[in-house]
């Protein structure tokens, strides 16, 4: 596909490095994201969490330079309809959910310089591209109340759930129990500072939740669900302190069967995460201050040639258990 050269107000980019998301997953194994409304009808380059080195200047680009590292937000609003002008950007609907809006598993983009995001020295091209999920889990947590002293409970240990984790630690919490149904994903969030872990077992949420109290030693402030399913909001419900926060990082399920008159009467606020609201400037300046290492959480590197294979092994659950992300290398 022949990149034309940057709009005035873009720069162009030797893509370096490219992190696989969930949504990616999806979409190549489904066709869309979401709902079936957003199912493409034509071929679609994947790929948004990107990171990589600025080759070419719009006219109108003042803020970067040849030669600059940098991440990208791939969240681009209008920056005129209401809801950005309310400060809610991230629902603006001219944001491509799944429709045709090329990704970046490429050797070279174009993007918007508002957009990118000048990398320090002491943060790599890899956790560059792992500003975006991060991002998410800034805004999880402020959706989800994370204040200093708070203890959190974070349902699922993947990408967004360790992003979470991350967020909330920054964030000062005391206590972070990471659940999720997968042992070496809780080993993972042991070794990464969780403060206590819990393998779920079974869909008795009650009887989970039960259990998540007895390690938290109370009801948790904080709740943020990450794995997208059913049985984890209802495990988050029934885990989370009155009057308290239940956040929804995970993409839920289209219809799901959820305890609500125990939420009613326990004042527990259930909310969705869509994006990473007006929280990514905040969460670069938390990445290139050198406070959170990301490093760690990096699982796998293919090569671009090597994507079909990364995404294959990522469904067959053939990636190393050491991490939460496979990163594509665009480059040779």
């Amino acid at each position: 596909m022949d990149l034309k050269p940057p709009k005035d107000n873009e720069v162009q980019l030797s893509v370096h490095s490219v992190g696989i998301c969930g949504t990616d997953i999806h979409n190549w194994l489904n066709g869309y994201i979401a709902l079936k409304e957003f199912t493409l009808t034509s071929p679609m380059r994947l790929g948004h969490e990107t990171s990589g080195t600025v080759i070419s200047l719009g006219k109108n680009v003042a803020s970067l330079k040849i030669g600059d590292r940098v991440g990208l937000n791939p969240a681009v609003p209008c920056l005129r309809c209401d809801f950005c002008q309310e400060g809610k950007g991230n629902l603006c609907p001219k944001i491509p959910l799944s429709k045709i809006s090329h990704g970046h598993f490429t050797r070279k983009c174009n993007h918007p310089a508002d957009f990118c995001y000048k990398l320090p020295d002491v943060v790599s091209f890899e956790e560059g591209a792992l500003l975006e999920p991060l991002s998410v889990g800034v805004y999880a947590c402020e959706r989800a109340r994370v204040v200093p002293g708070a203890s959190v409970l974070i349902i699922g240990g993947g990408t967004v759930g360790m992003m979470s984790f991350v967020a909330a630690k920054s964030a000062g919490a005391s206590k972070i129990l990471v659940a999720d149904i997968s042992e070496s994903k809780l080993t993972f969030a042991k070794k990464m500072g969780a403060t206590c872990v819990h393998l779920i077992k079974s869909k008795d949420a009650k009887n989970e939740a039960a259990k998540i109290t007895e390690l938290l030693g109370e009801k948790a402030d904080c709740t943020i669900e990450c794995s997208g399913t059913e049985s984890g909001i209802r495990i988050g419900i029934f885990s989370a302190r009155s009057g308290s926060f239940v956040a929804m990082a995970g993409l839920a399920p289209e219809e799901a069967n959820l305890p609500l008159k125990y939420a009613s009467i326990n004042e527990i606020d259930v909310i969705t995460v869509f994006r990473s609201g007006t929280c990514f400037n905040r969460t670069f300046k938390l990445l290139a201050s050198g406070q959170v290492d990301l490093k760690p959480f990096i699982s796998s590197i293919y090569p671009l040639e090597k994507t079909p294979t990364a995404f294959e092994d990522i469904v067959k659950g053939q990636v190393t258990p050491e991490g939460v992300k496979v990163i594509v290398h665009c480059q040779d």
